[in-house]
């Protein structure tokens, strides 16, 4: 997907949201609900902001690291070329030309075009 990279804010969002439910969960479940009085709210809300805090950290720690290993200019090129309303799979492959040769032969019911490489896509050349 084009621009689906996704910010440290996004996946601290995410994470905290996961992790204080995630907890919230597991606290009702170990018999948080069963404590006299208003022991459930604290031990539940405890369990929330905690779990909030090490998913939080945790999502934007991971959103950092993670990279699709190809270049945004790449990337860009290829999808000026693309029309709208038509996917595109990008693959890296280590043995291009078995590889190639299966792609041909089991894609070509569906009209596909192969770029072979992306510096091929940029300068216009590798269609098929």
């Amino acid at each position: 997907m084009i621009g689906d990279d996704i910010s440290a804010d996004e996946a601290g969002i995410a994470g905290g949201t996961l992790g204080a439910a995630m907890t919230a969960l597991g606290f009702a479940q170990l018999g948080a609900l069963a404590l006299p009085g208003v022991g459930v709210i604290i031990a539940l809300g405890a369990g929330v902001l905690v779990g909030g805090l090490v998913g939080g950290a945790t999502g934007r720690f991971a959103a950092n690291l993670v990279d699709s290993g190809f270049k945004s200019s790449q990337i860009d090129s290829l999808a000026d070329r693309l029309r709208s309303g038509h996917p595109a799979l990008v693959l890296e492959m280590s043995s291009e030309a078995q590889t190639l040769d299966h792609l041909r032969l089991e894609l070509g019911p569906y009209r596909a075009q192969l770029v072979e490489s992306l510096r091929d896509a940029s300068a216009g050349k590798g269609w098929i």
